[in-house]
């Protein structure tokens, strides 16, 4: 290890993360961020992901506070599965929030969601790890009731 370290150094091939300042980074252990400008180790880019992640953000940005973002292929390559699981469900639940479907339907016992048509009654689970059967109007009927019994049962 130590060999290929100076051999590197020699060849003046190593490169400095833009956000630790380690200036021993083999290029095949850096990263770029989308605009290609800025440089980063893979340890700083775990440790970003996983500020972001905790932060509840559903990208990472670049961390030199240019406009771009981590490329999401550099981090499936680079991050933790789990970590990169939660992101990567972060960022559907946004798209999904953000084209604004008509007929959205999320199930009850899982944050899987799709779209169903006003006349399916019943919602059935494709999340494999949930698969439940519910009613889709069942929660919103509830929501009702409750309301009216609290307005009600309290004058």
């Amino acid at each position: 290890m130590l060999i290929n370290r100076h051999f590197f150094q020699a060849q003046k091939i190593l490169l400095t993360c833009q956000c630790c300042y380690d200036n021993q980074i083999k290029p095949d252990r850096s990263h770029n961020c989308g605009n290609g400008l800025h440089v980063f180790c893979e340890e700083c880019v775990i440790r970003g992901t996983r500020v972001a992640v905790s932060n509840g953000q559903c990208a990472v940005r670049c961390f030199m506070n240019c406009p771009s973002e981590i490329p999401i292929n550099i981090l499936r390559e680079v991050v933790p599965k789990d970590i990169f699981d939660v992101l990567s469900r972060k960022r559907q639940e946004q798209e999904i929030f953000q084209a604004k479907l008509d007929g959205l339907v999320t199930c009850p016992y899982c944050p899987f969601q799709m779209e169903l048509g006003p006349e399916i009654l019943i919602f059935t689970c494709k999340n494999p790890e949930c698969m439940k059967i519910s009613c889709r109007y069942v929660l919103i009927i509830k929501f009702f009731i409750e309301n009216y019994l609290k307005q009600n049962f309290f004058r």
